[in-house]
This record gives structure tokens, C-alpha cells and sequence, in this order.
């Protein structure tokens, strides 16, 4: 997930424009806090299924993994939803000002929407280690990084999107990222 920021911090430089390189670090820093929050809920959700599934209670198991689904889904509404709402003062506390505020709060409006995609992706990421699934665990991750470092020079450079261009692959990556965790899950 952090790759992914990287990624997008490496293109968004090569466009050479000291703002909007700035705009991207300052929105990092909130995906971060973000990001450590559903990392804190992983860990959670890790513990209890993987702890059910071991004392072969699948039936628990299962019944936990469906409400640990619902709940990191409903914690990361709050979250991105108060998130969004307070942006501009989040943005003005970490020391935004002027074009790099500006930009950093246009990324963050669209990127900050998908939180609770994001959420999902990384719940079902974290159940698929529960059962034992490193491999697929990890797929989630990696597939999220290589969509976004595919879409990232074609929004970016090709389609001239600039940072809007990057926020947009997050959110592509993002759904991709959730839509393979929960077939792997649902598998």
C-alpha cells in the first residue's frame, strides 16, 4: 500500500513542478495515518479469525470474517468521511499553503473517497493470511502497486493529468486491489 505512494511520488516528480511534488507528500502523510489505521484493524481481524480457523471453529471463523468485513467497511467511512470533511483544516495543521494546499486537497477529495474500498481490500488481504494464504495475501498487495504503476504514466504524462491523473490510478488500483482480496476470500 505504501508502494504505491512512492510510485506515485516518483512520477508526480518527474513532472518537475515543486508544488505539485509537495501536494503529493502532504496527501501521503494523511493516506499514511489512514493506511495505520486499517493496518491497526487488520491486526484485529488477523487475530480472531486466524484463532477461530486454528481451533476449528470455521463456522466462528466465517461469522467473524463477514462482521470484520462490515466493520473495517463502516470504520473506514468514518474515517475518510471525517477525513474529507475536515481536509482543508488537516491539510492547513500539517503546514499546506497557497497551490500546494490546493492540489493536495484535489487529490485527497477523489482518493480519500475510496477509503473504504481500500478497507475491504486490505481486510480481506488480512483474512487470507488468517486461513494461511500468504501467496493470494500478498497478490492483493502487489496487484494494487502494479496497476498503479501501469495507469500512472498513461493518466500522468500521456493523458496529461497531472495529480489528478494520480489520484485517479490510486482509485483504480484501489478497486482492483478489493475486487481480487474478496475473490480470494469468496474462494
Amino acid at each position: 500500500v505504501f508502494l504505491v505512494d512512492l510510485i506515485n511520488l516518483f512520477y508526480i516528480s518527474l513532472l518537475g513542478q515543486q508544488h505539485l511534488t509537495a501536494a503529493i507528500a502532504f496527501a501521503g502523510v494523511v493516506g499514511f495515518f489512514q493506511v495505520s489505521f486499517c493496518i491497526g484493524l487488520m491486526i484485529g481481524i488477523a487475530a480472531v479469525v486466524s484463532r477461530a480457523t486454528g481451533a476449528g471453529r470455521h463456522h466462528d471463523a466465517r461469522r467473524m470474517a463477514t462482521a470484520s468485513l462490515v466493520l473495517m467497511g463502516a470504520a473506514c467511512v468514518v474515517v475518510g468521511g471525517t477525513t474529507y470533511v475536515f481536509l482543508d483544516e488537516i491539510l492547513g495543521l500539517l503546514g499546506a499553503t497557497d497551490q500546494t494546499r490546493l492540489h493536495a486537497t484535489d487529490y485527497l477529495r477523489i482518493t480519500v473517497a475510496s477509503m473504504p474500498v481500500l478497507g475491504i481490500g486490505m481486510a480481506c488481504s488480512s483474512l487470507l493470511r488468517a486461513v494461511g494464504d500468504a501467496k493470494r495475501s500478498m497478490n492483493v498487495t502487489l496487484v494494487g502497486a502494479l496497476v498503479t504503476a501501469a495507469l500512472d504514466p498513461i493518466l500522468i504524462f500521456v493523458f496529461g493529468l497531472d495529480l489528478i491523473g494520480a489520484a485517479i490510478a490510486v482509485v483504480i488500483a484501489r478497486l482492483v486491489m478489493a475486487a481480487v482480496a474478496l475473490h480470494g476470500v469468496y474462494r
